[in-house]
């Protein structure tokens, strides 16, 4: 697909900045809302799906290699894809459903028999771009929902650069240098909690992408935070941002981000996202950062039990 998504001229935009940016006068914040400011229309959506199904299919293929037993498997079904990762995987879900064709009953049927097959419930995470009669047919098959997320996206110029952040290092990750690095981001997730070995390798699938890049942010040395950025057909999508409880509210997140844009920029790609949850600390900072909320997406379930 092309890069042509529509970009606001915001020499005449009349929409106001919000509130809170205009009550503290940030003005690099003010600056960054108006300069990335695009049209988040359906084509711009389903590469972002297409992007995250194929991480997703990729992150299956590295936890089939690694774990046979789990026999970890994908599903292509409603142009989207279904991936299984294990009864209790986060990455056990399907992405992209009804983007690029429209679902039918038997579809579904496809859909609900490879997990039910694997013991396991339906999860969607479902795009409102999609045909409003799809929603209304989960619905009445019972699916539930859970949780929204949000997808943020920014697009990167040609000739852009991104500062870094005085008193923050960050560091590229090598590969010999994965688990040490999963193993910090998961002591951030997990926010003071026991963090299992399971859970580290969970944290660690994504980074064994090819396409994949891992940073470390230090402070003084320390090892503080980390993320991770993948690079595919022109898009990058960053995730696994985490920092460690007691280096919080010093700028490193953000930071993160600027290295990702940095990656991305590098590698000739015009657009970045990320998904956050509504209204949180992490959406705060891609936004600081120029990024945008393109589109929620919903996360509905169906459990066979």
């Amino acid at each position: 697909m092309s890069d042509d998504v529509d970009i606001i001229d915001v020499t005449h935009a009349s929409r106001k900045p919000p509130v809170n940016c205009a009550a503290r006068m940030d003005v690099s914040f003010f600056t960054s809302y108006y300069s990335h400011m695009f049209f988040a229309n359906r084509e711009l959506a389903q590469r972002i799906e297409n992007a995250e199904a194929a991480l997703g299919a990729g992150c299956v293929t590295v936890t089939a290699d690694r774990s046979p037993d789990i026999e970890a498997t994908t599903l292509l079904v409603g142009g989207g894809i279904a991936c299984f990762a294990g009864r209790d995987s986060h990455l056990t879900q399907t992405i992209g459903l009804g983007m690029g064709t429209p679902v039918d009953a038997a579809e579904l049927d496809r859909l609900e028999s490879f997990y039910r097959e694997r013991d396991t419930p339906v999860v969607i995470e479902l795009c409102p771009l999609v045909d409003p009669a799809l929603t209304t047919v989960l619905a009445d098959r019972g699916y539930r929902l859970v949780e929204h997320s949000n997808a943020l996206v920014r697009k990167i110029e040609a000739d852009e650069s991104f500062k870094s952040t005085p008193g923050i290092t960050i560091q590229s990750v090598r590969p010999g240098e994965i688990n040490q690095w999963a193993e910090l981001v998961a002591r951030g997730f997990m926010d003071g909690q026991d963090v299992t070995a399971d859970f580290v390798d969970i944290v660690a699938t994504g980074a064994q992408l090819p396409e994949a890049r891992c940073c470390l942010a230090l402070i003084d040395g320390q090892p503080a935070g980390g993320a991770a950025v993948t690079l595919r057909d022109g898009i990058a999508a960053s995730y696994g941002h985490s920092t460690l409880p007691a280096y919080r509210g010093r700028g490193i997140q953000s930071a993160m981000i600027r290295w990702t844009l940095t990656t991305a920029a590098a590698n000739r790609c015009s657009w970045a996202y990320m998904f956050t949850q509504p209204a949180s600390a992490s959406q705060r900072n891609a936004e600081r950062n120029g990024f945008r909320v393109a589109y929620t997406r919903s996360k509905l379930v169906r459990d066979f039990r």
